[in-house]
């Protein structure tokens, strides 16, 4: 059992992810001290700190923090993916519990989470990300259009349909180049 001061987080955020990332894990706040005390094994305290140092400085308010488990696809593209959609989110890998900590606002929580589940559901081999500025004409028009010339891709427009991500292997990469 281990006692973690809470950050920039709130203690129903930690619990919530603790209960995602470290299944097994007691935890329960103590709000005279402002911290978590947990109960986990060596291995969940190691990565319970980690994560909590790497959160302890985060600017929460207005935001809410969730934890989406990835099956098929590289975790650390798909982090990548969400921190490039999402610029003023902060965004995390847990390797070992093969999720991405996703803390901001819930309308941006439905991106992340739209993105995660559209390239872990289309995780093509050796997939390579980059997501392109859209100046003219909409993002999410610009995805259908290219999902039809390239069925291997995953392509995600943000809400505003100004950004494209584009999931793809370096062969799809020069189809859509061309």
């Amino acid at each position: 059992t281990k006692i973690y001061p809470l950050g920039g987080l709130t203690a129903r955020d930690w619990q919530s992810l603790l209960t995602q990332l470290a299944p097994g894990t007691i935890a329960a706040a103590d709000p005279n001290s402002n911290s978590l005390i947990v109960a986990a094994s060596g291995e969940a305290h190691q990565r319970i700190a980690a994560l909590m140092e790497e959160f302890r400085t985060v600017v929460t308010e207005g935001k809410v923090a969730r934890a989406y488990r990835v099956s098929k696809a590289d975790v650390t593209v798909a982090s990548q993916a969400v921190s490039a959609l999402l610029p003023n989110s902060q965004v995390s890998v847990d390797k070992l519990a093969r999720s991405i900590v996703v803390v901001a606002p819930e309308e941006e929580q439905v991106t992340a989470a739209a993105t995660i589940e559209q390239i872990d559901m289309n995780a093509p081999g050796a997939a390579v990300s980059q997501v392109y500025s859209v100046n003219t004409g909409d993002a999410t028009e610009l995805a259908t259009a290219l999902r039809s010339l390239v069925p291997g891709a995953s392509f995600v427009a943000d809400k505003q349909g100004k950004s494209l991500l584009v999931l793809a292997s370096d062969k799809d990469f020069k189809v859509i180049g061309d």
